[in-house]
């Protein structure tokens, strides 16, 4: 199963060149990316920088496929929208069944096709969404930084 990485590292006066160094850190936090394309919408209201294309990067949310920095400017919103995800997973039954992407086998009829259905413990989700706001509090005064690590 693909993961998102995070990890809380020291701020560098902006220099985001180096995040290649991090991408296989063993400390990193992994993200289900099942977990992170449920809350992708929400995710695209963070402010954020992508250091690997600064010049073509809209300035919000996650790069999926590439590193992502949430700093002192995205991390309020970030430990905000993660802590409101874990607090409502908190409230699922012990087993939580998420809607996952349409998926239907090629060249079948689109309409032979459903939704896939991702089922994941309560208290696993929970504890990773909740692990993951902290870290993003941990970059709000600016002398650290969340890094993210897509697919």
């Amino acid at each position: 199963m693909p993961t998102h990485k995070f990890l809380l590292l020291p701020e560098n006066e902006g220099d985001y060149a180096a995040y290649a160094q991090h991408v296989s850190d063993p400390r990193a936090l992994k993200v289900s990316d099942d977990l992170i394309r449920y809350m992708l919408d929400t995710l695209n209201w963070i402010p954020s920088i992508n250091p690997a294309n600064q010049a073509a990067w809209n300035g919000y949310g996650l790069n999926y496929y590439g590193p992502t920095v949430i700093n002192k400017t995205g991390a309020p919103k970030a430990a905000r929208i993660f802590l409101m995800w874990g607090s409502l997973f908190q409230e699922g039954p012990d087993k939580i069944e998420l809607t996952g992407s349409y998926q239907w086998l090629e060249g079948a009829p689109e309409s032979s096709g459903q939704y896939e259905k991702i089922t994941m413990p309560r208290e696993s989700i929970a504890k990773t969404i909740l692990d993951l706001a902290e870290l993003a509090e941990g970059a709000i005064s600016g002398e650290f930084y969340l890094l993210h690590v897509g697919i």
